[in-house]
């Protein structure tokens, strides 16, 4: 049997036929005339309109949608690639190189070059091989992009640390080193069997740079 046959004017005693409304002519249609406007919401006052709905709702409502949303998964490659850029998986359009770069993002390319400038309020020696290693140091640094400046900074800080404390013994060890190289270079003079007999054989430096005695040039 049709439990809802398509004519409603049906002799079946089971079907209770619908009460048919008409519309009452008399009344006047509000959506007939559209020029006369009650004006209740203007648009000059629609961005003074505030959202009276509680922020934690809001979150809580948004954070269901979006789970809902995603047990689902992308439909297709473009919404795969809107989630993806939301992850940081890839960089959104256009490219920029310094996307997502963090604490970077106010430091210049120069703070990361000129790194001798940031060890000038530790006082280091500016000559000797202390000055010379920090040089290197400086040098390797600013070769290095995959560091922060902050990292940089800590290098050199340990670094100048470190020969703060040991000032004292590395100034008794270059005092003995170059004490050392006094005494090779003053012996080196008179080492060789006595500066007199040197000084009467003029020949005798000449000879020497061949690798040859002059007692054996005699024999």
């Amino acid at each position: 049997k049709m439990l809802y046959p398509d004519d409603p004017s049906s002799d079946e005693p089971h079907i209770a036929l619908s009460n048919v409304i008409h519309p009452d002519c008399r009344v006047e249609n509000i959506f007939k005339n559209t020029k006369d406007k009650l004006n209740i919401f203007k648009l000059a006052d629609i961005p003074k309109l505030k959202d009276h709905s509680l922020k934690r709702w809001r979150e809580w409502d948004k954070n269901a949608a979006a789970i809902w949303n995603s047990s689902f998964g992308p439909r297709n490659a473009f919404e795969e690639m809107i989630e993806l850029t939301k992850e940081g998986k890839m960089w959104p359009y256009p490219i920029d190189n310094e996307y997502q770069i963090g604490d970077e993002e106010d430091v210049g390319f120069y703070d990361h070059i000129f790194l001798d400038k940031y060890l000038a309020q530790y006082n280091l020696p500016e000559e000797g091989p202390v000055a010379q290693f920090m040089e290197l140091v400086c040098i390797g640094l600013s070769k290095n992009p995959y560091m922060s400046i902050k990292k940089k900074h800590a290098h050199l800080d340990w670094f100048a640390n470190y020969f703060k404390e040991k000032a004292e013994e590395i100034r008794r060890i270059q005092e003995s080193a170059g004490v050392s190289v006094e005494v090779v270079v003053g012996g080196g003079g008179g080492g060789g069997g006595g500066g007199d007999d040197e000084e009467e054989d003029g020949a005798g430096s000449d000879e020497d740079d061949n690798g040859m005695r002059p007692s054996s040039i005699d024999q």
